[in-house]
């Protein structure tokens, strides 16, 4: 999961940082990560048939190497961080990029997180909230620009 760690560096830092935990079994690994013992031992359960049966992983996972029965165990606490900007390059309603005045620049286009998240979701942000609005806008400037073509 850490392709440059080696395995020894893996056990130095799960016996040292709250990030990692590991233990000999996948109830106390539960515990100590936070999670609930039951459905992890369900995910695991899922995760080595699916494997052995040589069937595709629920989650689209291509890397599997093993199965997941020799303790120990190791969890890793991941988090993720998204930076939005709702300031951005003011377009007019053609994506053309505005300047200062408010005249459009020749040739110039934008559109998705260069127009900022306020242009599209307001005050407030979820994760893939711009996903919808880059390929909606997307197809509407591709579509405008074959027409000029």
């Amino acid at each position: 999961m850490i392709p440059d760690w080696s395995s020894d560096r893996i056990l130095r830092e799960a016996q040292k940082s709250k990030m990692f935990v590991s233990a000999m079994e996948l109830d106390n690994l539960a515990f100590r990560a936070g999670l609930n013992p039951l459905k992890l031992k369900k995910t695991v359960e899922i995760y080595n048939a699916h494997l052995t049966s040589k069937l595709e992983d629920p989650f689209g996972r291509k890397f599997r190497p093993a199965a997941i029965h020799k303790p120990p165990f190791y969890a890793i606490q991941m988090q993720v961080w998204t930076l939005v900007s709702f300031a951005a390059l003011a377009v007019n309603e053609r994506l053309e990029v505005i300047d200062i005045a408010g005249q459009a620049v020749p040739n110039l286009f934008a559109l998705g997180e260069v127009i900022g998240a306020g242009a599209t979701s307001g005050k407030s942000y979820v994760n893939g909230m711009l996903v919808t609005p880059a390929i909606t806008f997307g197809r509407v400037l591709g579509s405008s620009l074959f027409q000029l073509a």
